[in-house]
């Protein structure tokens, strides 16, 4: 009768540690699901946070900006004004200015004449350039095919010099 009782007591401790392992289970992945969503809402105020600063950036650039503008306007103005006083100055700068572009007129015709003179010159040279290295090429190979000739016949010498020895020794 005991032996029956410890046994329904040993199977009611076990149900009740297989549904505490479950619930522990249960509650492991609902605060890894926690973590998670915790994360997330991290990772989402972090970018919030940096879309913040970036407005913030650009709320200061275009306060600058309208700063600068007005500053801009204001010399504009000035400048406006004083434009108005020196419009005689200007035909005066004028005349001169038409003056300065014929004389520059004059020496574009000048600079296309002599960089056309100059483009002949480097066409000229690139060629010759382009001869000389065909011909050190050449000079290279040449230069390659004597050395195998010579060492071809420095090994024939040799040979020969090993031969005439050979027959020399023999005939001694």
């Amino acid at each position: 009768h005991d032996l029956m009782h410890m046994t329904k007591e040993n199977q009611k401790l076990h149900e009740e540690v297989r549904v505490l392992e479950q619930a522990a289970a249960a509650l492991t992945a609902n605060g890894k699901e926690a973590v998670r969503g915790l994360e997330e809402r991290q990772q989402q105020l972090f970018a919030a946070e940096l879309e913040r600063d970036d407005v913030a950036r650009l709320c200061e650039g275009v306060c600058e900006q309208t700063r600068l503008q007005a500053l801009r306007i204001e010399r504009l103005t000035n400048e406006g004004q004083h434009a108005r006083g020196a419009a005689g100055e200007l035909g005066e700068e004028l005349v001169r200015g038409v003056a300065c572009a014929e004389e520059w007129q004059g020496e574009e015709a000048q600079r296309k004449a002599d960089s056309s003179v100059l483009e002949e010159q480097v066409l000229y040279l690139s060629n010759r350039l382009t001869r000389a290295e065909r011909l050190h090429e050449e000079a290279l190979s040449e230069d390659a095919r004597l050395e195998s000739d010579v060492f071809t016949a420095t090994a024939a010498i040799h040979s020969s010099d090993q031969r005439a020895a050979v027959s020399a020794r023999a005939s001694a």
